[in-house]
């Protein structure tokens, strides 16, 4: 019953839905900062990785399936938890990772303890500078993703898995056209399954992809205006800004010219610093590639800097 008024609340982007999930962690024990400061995140990631780095991908597909009950219930509060920080709580996305990681070395593997693995792989991709971090990343993203399919569904796609796997693993080693169909997927599988907030987010990603692996313009403008309809339906306000810097690049990619339809972030009593700041970097970074294809040097690097500050 939890878990389906969680989603319900989630799908609503009501606040309420990650005060529950953090109450049930509580009951089941279990403590969930509400903050944290990078060198926390660091160390923990750190402490992830050596146990990882001592695994091998047979032995990661052979993890026991978990045949405790309570630490099933807390793995699954944990994925919902984890969908929840990706937008809203990004500064502890992290850490759930890590213990849902060691949570299901610990006590064995089910269903939602791939999202665990896969998270803390595209937070190694996302984040890291060094080939190596990243190698290794994908190569827990990989076998994870091939142990989802023991508990899959006939569809064998999960949306949220589609985001974080094709939307910032795979395109480290994967052609891009393959992870933005995808993407594409993750959405498609995530309206049919009543998770539109987590289907709309593949759908964020799916269109950044989609311009830089060169799919027809006009066709992903097509698809762009669905789908901006498609977020008006479902309330998910806090993506609109980000899809329609992306309209606004595809409309100067095909008009030859800058077009910057999109106002700046408007700042409001209901905006919070990190919806700002994304709005914010993701006008930036829209006005950068515009101005980079329509040759316009200086300004490319000026809205480059500001995307970076």
């Amino acid at each position: 019953a939890y878990y389906l008024y969680i989603s319900i609340l989630t799908s609503q982007g009501k606040d309420e839905a990650f005060e529950i999930c953090c109450k049930l962690l509580s009951m089941l024990n279990e403590t969930v900062p509400d903050t944290t400061d990078v060198e926390t995140v660091h160390s923990i990631v750190k402490q992830t990785g050596e146990k990882l780095g001592g695994i091998s991908g047979d032995d990661l597909l052979n993890l026991y399936e978990i045949h405790n009950s309570a630490f099933e219930a807390i793995v699954k509060v944990y994925a919902q938890l984890l969908v929840i920080a990706f937008w809203n709580k990004p500064q502890i996305k992290s850490i759930i990772a890590c213990r849902m990681i060691k949570l299901s070395l610990d006590y064995g593997v089910c269903k939602d303890s791939v999202f665990g693995f896969v998270q803390y792989a595209a937070y190694i991709c996302h984040g890291s500078t060094e080939v190596r971090h990243i190698q290794e990343a994908c190569r827990i993203g990989k076998a994870t993703m091939t142990l989802f399919q023991r508990f899959s569904s006939s569809s064998g796609t999960d949306p949220k898995l589609c985001l974080m796997y094709f939307g910032f693993v795979a395109p480290q080693m994967e052609p891009l056209q393959v992870c933005s169909e995808n993407l594409l997927r993750g959405f498609e599988v995530g309206m049919s399954s009543g998770e539109a907030p987590m289907a709309l987010y593949n759908v964020v990603i799916f269109i950044k992809q989609a311009i830089f692996s060169g799919e027809n313009l006009q066709n992903l403008l097509n698809k762009v205006d669905y789908f901006i309809g498609m977020i008006k339906r479902f309330c998910q306000s806090i993506i609109l800004p980000t899809v329609m810097n992306y309209k606004d690049t595809i409309l100067s990619l095909i008009g030859g010219d800058e077009r910057g339809n999109s106002p700046p972030p408007e700042v409001s009593s209901t905006n919070t610093a990190l919806e700002i700041k994304r709005r914010k970097e993701g006008m930036f970074m829209s006005r950068t590639l515009q101005a980079f294809w329509c040759g316009h040097s200086q300004r490319c690097h000026h809205y480059a800097r500001k995307t970076i500050e």
